[in-house]
């Protein structure tokens, strides 16, 4: 069997996935590479965590190496003086640059350099450059690092990103791009000069299906409670709809976690909006809730391209998204769902054209389905993916 490392992102922990729920997707990703490929799996955990859930994994082809001073929860914690925290921040950085030297015996035994997210390459790309320039680089391009941060940070913040993102990109073998966008976009960066291919992410599509179960929601979102997902939205079309004459109120299902989540309650009390929010939900057990539901809403400002919308439509719910980036590209609007405008309005409008119309609801889950079965099944992306790392 070949031998592979895999890079998680920078800012992602393993221990942060268990803790809101959406470590199922990675383990279900290792399982069917593990089939293929013996794994160094490299992330923002110590070593102590991951020894126990390398434990309960069970995989025997796959081992795990934190690359963290603290455990996630102490590095987020608001309850640590926030300059103990940025101090932690600015070492973190610092490991993930000398990563390369800490590790050089075991990367020697590797072939493949599998980076999940761009921004967990800079790592690969310095050992490639000082070490083994033969190594093979595979990225995958989920969403721009250098425009996340262009959203929430600062300017030079910005273009010290950008410039890291365009040197991991220059530098590696094969980038990934879950878009035509960001194929594009990463195309603009390298010139052409190395493969820049469109993967999308999965979804198994044996566990995310059409249930004929009762419906005891009428919106679902899920979605970061914050500024960039931009849930306020959602909660202004519904209280618009909900102020309709003759229209009964809407009931609303939120799942996620996240700084604005007083506020967005607050909101909703004070409009009388049928809010529930729900923080942590299993990836597993995500279809149920999605067959609950009569529609799934994404109003962000912009995505990369969302799992929980392609997740969503896998169950056949029509799906309302934003006219943004990440949302455009994965939806035909009114064939596999609708586009609306970043207004309360014309989001209103659109939920109740689905709540209303039988036959077009029914046709914009027919295609939401029909769209991930032929692009985004399990099997098809990561096969792909396998051809890649070999």
């Amino acid at each position: 069997m070949k031998k592979i490392a895999y890079f998680l992102s920078y800012a992602y922990s393993i221990e942060e996935g268990v803790s809101n729920g959406t470590i199922g997707r990675f383990k279900e990703e290792l399982k069917y590479l593990s089939k293929y490929f013996i794994m160094d799996v490299y992330s923002r955990d110590n070593n102590s965590y991951l020894k126990t859930f390398a434990e309960n994994l069970g995989l025997e082809n796959v081992k795990f190496y934190g690359i963290a001073f603290s455990n996630v929860s102490f590095q987020h914690s608001k309850n640590v003086p926030r300059f103990i925290r940025r101090i932690f921040s600015v070492l973190m950085l610092i490991q993930y640059f000398l990563l390369p030297l800490s590790v050089k015996k075991r990367l020697d035994e590797i072939e493949t350099i599998y980076v999940y997210h761009v921004s967990g390459g800079m790592r690969a790309i310095l050992y490639k450059k000082f070490f083994k320039p033969a190594i093979k680089v595979v990225v995958r391009y989920n969403w721009s690092w250098g425009d996340f941060v262009k959203a929430n940070r600062g300017y030079l913040e910005h273009k010290f990103f950008c410039f890291l993102e365009k040197f991991i990109l220059i530098n590696s073998d094969v980038i990934l791009a879950t878009t035509e966008k960001l194929q594009h976009q990463a195309k603009d960066i390298v010139k052409h000069r190395i493969p820049v291919d469109i993967v999308p992410n999965w979804v198994d599509c044996s566990n995310f299906k059409p249930m004929n179960i009762n419906k005891n929601f009428d919106i679902i979102s899920v979605g970061r409670l914050c500024e960039q997902k931009n849930h306020k939205l959602l909660l202004e079309a519904v209280d618009l709809y909900n102020k309709s004459q003759n229209i009964k109120p809407l009931k609303i299902l939120i799942i996620s976690r996240g700084e604005l989540k007083n506020s967005l309650l607050d909101y909703a009390e004070k409009n009388n909006i049928d809010l529930t929010l729900i923080e942590k939900v299993e990836n597993d057990t995500m279809p149920q809730y999605f067959n609950e539901t009569a529609l799934f809403v994404m109003s962000s400002r912009y995505e990369g391209h969302p799992k929980a919308m392609v997740e969503a439509m896998a169950c056949g719910l029509p799906i309302i998204g934003t006219d943004v980036v990440g949302i455009k590209d994965v939806i035909e609007n009114n064939e596999n769902g609708i586009l609306s405008k970043e207004d309360p309005v014309d989001l209103m409008n659109k939920i109740k054209l689905l709540m209303q119309d039988n036959s077009f609801r029914q046709k914009i889950s027919n295609g939401a389905r029909q769209y991930i079965l032929k692009s985004c099944s399990l099997e098809s992306v990561l096969n792909k993916v396998k051809e890649y790392l070999y």
